[in-house]
């Protein structure tokens, strides 16, 4: 029997499946067609699992697992309190996760609001806690919540940005460039090059 005979014949009874032709003294094995397949979908499922074991889970800067969420509740009006539902979980039991709030220039963010400390006694517990802001003018404003909490023995962070928009539709930034419209209908934006 030929080294390669001896060795194909060895992986094939590893897997179960005997093979014939190695008895003559011969190169070439017989493999039933199965046979075959069975190998063939092996060796695709093997591949499959080692590419998605290698893959990255995430495309960019990972993130840690603090959920926060939020819900305006009422119409923002200028001048007047708006009360905003903050939703938040945690993987784990924390002693603290620090919330530090600060809003855009016309958004009056109280000081006892500004930093909130949040204890979590369970995994997967949920939180909310419901806070009072004052937007000074028209247009879109932005309060921005900075998550942090000590994860597995490390300094962890999630940024959270709640867009605001009083007085109804967003301030739509000023329009730079020209618009035209081509032969199939489709808009085109031409901006101006800096020089």
């Amino acid at each position: 029997m030929s080294a390669r005979c001896t060795m194909i014949a060895t992986v094939l009874a590893a897997l179960g499946i005997a093979a014939s032709g190695c008895e003559r003294n011969d190169t070439r094995v017989e493999i039933p067609e199965k046979t075959v397949a069975q190998i063939t979908a092996a060796k695709d499922a093997t591949a499959a699992t080692a590419l998605a074991e290698a893959a990255p889970t995430s495309p960019g800067k990972p993130l840690p697992p603090i959920d926060v969420d939020y819900a305006i509740v009422g119409v923002p009006t200028v001048g007047q309190p708006l009360e905003i539902e903050l939703r938040t979980r945690a993987p784990a039991a924390l002693a603290a996760l620090n919330l530090a709030l600060s809003g855009s220039e016309r958004l009056q963010v109280p000081a006892e609001v500004a930093q909130l400390r949040l204890a979590f006694s369970a995994a997967n517990e949920r939180r909310v806690e419901t806070i009072r802001i004052t937007p000074m003018a028209l247009g879109r404003h932005y309060l921005r919540i900075l998550a942090e909490a000590d994860i597995g023995g490390r300094r962890q962070a999630r940024s959270v940005t709640i867009p605001i928009d009083v007085g109804g539709a967003a301030v739509e930034p000023p329009a730079t460039g020209t618009v035209s419209v081509d032969a199939d209908g489709e808009r085109i934006i031409s901006l101006p090059a800096p020089r």
